[in-house]
């Protein structure tokens, strides 16, 4: 958009500039959106959910590998992987910009195919036969030689990396009593 806007005057600083409040406007947008939702009131009496009882082994033990795995991926975060791509390859802005949306699409569209995926092969399979090839993918973009193979890697590893969030939070609440739900769900999110 920066690039789009050089011809009515603007310079790329501005043009991100403008980029940045549209982004923010757009946020409270989608703010005020949520405010709309009309609150439900809880179908269940607030006696039914309770804290980890049998299940707590097993809610230890996904807590710990979950967070260990997301220990692992908070090392490539989007702005290393941009500097990353402009140090190696030269990449510009808007060529940067193109490449993160298409992967943030490909991301948002894994969710979907992870659900229909699980089905299939099941939830566990659906986390290691995803996770894998995008660990793998990931690390040979790392020593890719040209630009398009390195893009083509990451787009690979943002269609798969993602698959295994839904099918996660499936797995667990499959292995939890449903009192224990509640207490699952945020013992083996807040580590993340």
């Amino acid at each position: 958009t920066p690039d789009l806007l050089a011809p009515a005057g603007l310079d790329q600083l501005t043009g991100i500039k403008a980029m940045f409040v549209l982004y923010a406007l757009l946020g409270l947008l989608g703010g005020l959106l949520y405010a709309q939702i009309p609150q439900r009131r809880p179908t269940s009496d607030p006696g039914s959910t309770s804290a980890l009882g049998p299940s707590r082994n097993i809610v230890f033990k996904l807590a710990a590998l979950f967070s260990l795995d997301a220990f692992a991926g908070g090392f490539l975060v989007q702005s290393l992987l941009a500097l990353w791509l402009f140090e190696k390859f030269d990449l510009s802005l808007s060529e940067a910009g193109f490449f993160f949306f298409w992967s943030g699409v490909l991301s948002a569209f894994s969710f979907p195919v992870a659900a229909w995926l699980s089905r299939h092969i099941g939830l566990i399979n659906t986390m290691v036969f995803t996770h894998i090839p995008s660990s793998i993918a990931l690390m040979l973009a790392a020593l890719a030689p040209t630009l398009p193979l390195a893009l083509a890697l990451l787009l690979i590893r943002a269609a798969l990396s993602q698959m295994d969030v839904p099918t996660r939070s499936s797995y667990v609440m499959a292995v939890v009593t449903e009192a224990e739900r509640a207490a699952a769900a945020s013992f083996t999110s807040v580590p993340r």
